[in-house]
């Protein structure tokens, strides 16, 4: 009888098979869009990295971050010997994700996993530079179901997304760190240590509902220095499970933000905290006119032109006004709005 040929194990495929994901289902396709949304040093980069890593990176799948994102898993001596193994060490590592190549769907980023740290400011010059037709591809949908390839990135706020992309995300995360809360602060916790995280779920493929029929759910308690956990579905509601007795062996994800994007963030940041003012009050427009003045630009010493394409590239939109001005549209999508962007969510 010809004996069966059996694939030998290594620690990576070990790892593959007993790592759980925390939020992939396995049997739907990869095309899938997750945003996280939370302020800075809220957990979101770490979320986004930390998710690409256990729910594909072990897999063997290719990142291709902005971000430098590494990490090393353990396989420990009384797990080996299960499998007839040496124990040992396996080091993660994303590749650099090149920007001309993912906004062109480029045939080598075919099944790559794309992790997009602070994606508003990441497209900025991308938005600035050409027109907005050009920017993605019209259907943002159909090219990532040739590339097979999931999108997981993290913005400050959901109204700054390139809208095809916001319309395209089927699950977003707002992840807020418990230290700048009330009780954090009280209670002198160090940032970085726990994070909580609201899901909302704008396709059904997450938990078979939306949240505009149903509401966002959670907070979940989320271990920052170990993200470990799973979630599923049962009686339609998401469940994160954690285990925070046990002992992880995932060694924390590191990670290094791009300094295009800090210095970025360090040119415009002032920017996106002032109309996220106009969009937290509920106005909707403002004249050009008034809008200068608001922002100060006479005496930040910027010219109305340079201010305007940075407005273009952070989703706020222009139409023509009385003669000679224009009206700034501020962006009204808010994850606590109801469809009808009239009613509050009562959570």
């Amino acid at each position: 009888m010809r004996e069966i040929e059996t694939e030998a194990l290594s620690i990576e495929k070990i790892i593959a098979l007993t790592v759980r994901a925390l939020l992939r289902i396995q049997h739907l396709n990869r095309d899938v869009i997750i945003g996280w949304i939370g302020e800075r040093g809220g957990g979101k980069s770490i979320g986004a990295a930390t998710t690409a890593a256990l729910d594909y990176g072990v897999n063997g799948d290719v990142l291709r971050s902005n971000m430098k994102i590494a990490w090393d898993i353990h396989l420990s001596k009384e797990k080996a010997s299960i499998y007839g193994v040496e124990p040992g060490d396996v080091h993660y590592e994303s590749q650099e994700l090149n920007k001309h190549k993912f906004l062109t769907f480029n045939h080598e980023y075919f099944k790559s996993v794309f992790v997009i740290d602070e994606i508003n400011l990441w497209l900025a010059d991308a938005r600035r530079a050409m027109s907005q037709q050009n920017l993605l591809a019209d259907d943002i949908a159909q090219q990532l179901r040739k590339l097979q390839s999931p999108i997981l990135y993290t913005c400050i706020h959901e109204m700054f997304v390139d809208s095809r992309i916001r319309g395209m995300t089927d699950l977003f995360i707002k992840t807020l760190d418990t230290a700048l809360t009330e009780n954090g602060l009280r209670n002198k916790q160090r940032q970085g240590i726990k994070f909580e995280w609201m899901l909302y779920p704008t396709t059904t493929k997450f938990t078979g509902h939306t949240y505009k029929e149903t509401g966002p759910s959670g907070p979940y308690s989320i271990n920052g220095q170990y993200l470990w956990g799973l979630i599923d579905t049962d009686e339609r509601q998401i469940r994160l499970k954690y285990r925070p007795e046990e002992e992880p062996e995932e060694l924390p994800v590191h990670i290094l933000e791009d300094p295009k994007i800090i210095q970025e963030r360090s040119k415009w940041g002032w920017l996106y905290e002032k109309i996220m003012a106009l969009h937290q009050n509920k106005i909707p427009e403002l004249e050009d006119e008034v809008l200068w003045e608001y922002l100060e630009l006479k005496q930040r010493r910027l010219s109305t032109n340079l201010v305007g394409k940075q407005l273009k590239a952070m989703n706020i939109t222009s139409k023509p006004g009385r003669p000679g001005h224009k009206v700034y549209e501020i962006d009204k999508f808010d994850l606590e709005y109801k469809a009808d962007v009239k009613e509050y969510f009562l959570v």
